[in-house]
């Protein structure tokens, strides 16, 4: 089955097409030892999601948890560094 693996960090941009097994999860899908040393590499603390929706245990499941359809996208996602609200309000000002 083919899925896709998404990185968009400052430091570190990333986009792969990966083949699993039908029945994998989204943690198994990290485990694999290329993306785990794409993993390592982040400086900074990092979530899961799958197109676009975190997979935080209260509207999706975990990711040991999160079976994988074909063409999903793992996404490895970061905290903001900025609140947009904020920003605009700033902006606003100026």
């Amino acid at each position: 089955m083919r899925v896709f693996f998404s990185i968009q960090h400052p430091n570190l941009k990333v986009f792969r097409e990966i083949e699993v097994s039908n029945r994998a999860t989204a943690q198994e899908l990290l485990q694999q030892s290329d993306i785990c040393v794409l993993l390592d590499s982040l400086d900074s603390k990092y979530f899961i999601g799958v197109n676009g929706e975190l997979l935080d245990g209260k509207y999706l499941p975990k990711p040991e948890h999160y079976r994988l359809s074909p063409n999903d996208r793992v996404e490895i996602l970061r905290d903001l560094f900025q609140d947009p609200k904020e920003r605009r309000k700033k902006n606003a000002i100026q």
